[in-house]
């Protein structure tokens, strides 16, 4: 349940989006409702169609959700949520006027793009990999990164489907990540305990388990599976190393330079694209282009 903070804070977000809408300037626009404050500046980047106002209540997934249904039982059909897919993809789950990301969340997408090439070569002393051969290097770090945010999100889709309500906020992974230069070996069995000693109620960890292993032998794209952020935190403690060029490198710079690496020619490429530039074919016509 929400608070009444949280509530009256979306409440009052949705009201001063109807009157945004009743002014001159945006009454031909259509509203399109992402999940924070990077998402407005991502889509504002990435510049599809200068009729669509971007904003957010800030307070996530659901708040976008509910706050898209609200404004348009108020009377605005041109209003549309972008949302992070998480498992909804995989869940096979859908959600009135709610267009999901290609993947898991939009960072996994821009991690997709070759985003691991240009950072290595930024961000790594050239020194400690002369005798490696640094495409090979790549490769291997970043499926080596991807498969430990797999297997993080094996219990987080478990938890997802069966409603579990286990605690991941907050939780830090490095514990249970272990470094030899550029390699890394993540200790699944201690993530999962730990995730477990969180949960207030009473569980079978051996039941737990099993879900897992049963889970993990389903043929589901990684892609769907792995979240963005724990890509970068993973990717931030690694750089911790001795190789970085970077001693001040945080999961806080690695996801600007990934935002400032994606571009506009690498979003056209996407499912995600399309399904905007769909909710826009409806309105030819009658949009005003507006700055």
């Amino acid at each position: 349940m929400k608070s009444l903070k949280e509530s009256t804070t979306e409440l009052d977000w949705v009201g001063s989006m109807m009157l945004l809408f009743k002014s001159e300037k945006y009454s031909g626009k259509i509203l399109i409702v992402v999940e924070g404050r990077t998402d407005i500046s991502f889509f504002k980047c990435m510049k599809l169609h200068n009729s669509i106002h971007y904003d957010s209540p800030c307070k996530g997934k659901i708040s976008v959700i509910e706050s898209v249904r609200k404004l348009r039982e108020a009377g605005n059909d041109k209003v549309y949520g972008v949302c992070d897919a998480d498992f909804d993809l995989i869940l096979q789950r859908t959600y009135k006027d709610i267009v999901l990301t290609d993947f898991h969340d939009i960072e996994v997408m821009m991690i997709n793009c070759g985003f691991m090439r240009r950072f290595f070569f930024e961000y790594t002393n050239p020194k400690s990999y002369e005798h490696i051969d640094e495409n090979t290097l790549i490769s291997e770090i970043e499926r080596n990164i991807f498969d430990i945010c797999y297997h993080i999100g094996i219990l987080k889709w478990i938890n997802a489907e069966h409603d579990f309500g286990f605690n991941f906020a907050n939780l830090d992974v490095e514990p249970f990540l272990h470094f030899n230069d550029f390699r890394i070996i993540f200790d699944k069995n201690a993530f999962i305990d730990s995730v477990l000693r969180r949960y207030k109620k009473e569980i079978d960890r051996d039941y737990i388990l099993r879900l897992y292993d049963e889970y993990k032998s389903k043929a589901v794209d990684i892609l769907h599976i792995c979240n963005g952020h724990d890509f970068t935190n993973v990717l931030s403690k690694l750089y911790k190393g001795a190789f970085t060029n970077d001693k001040n490198i945080n999961q806080d710079k690695i996801e600007r330079n990934l935002r400032l690496y994606y571009s506009s020619q690498h979003f056209e490429q996407t499912n995600l694209y399309s399904k905007i530039k769909k909710i826009l074919q409806r309105y030819e016509g009658e949009l005003r282009l507006v700055g």
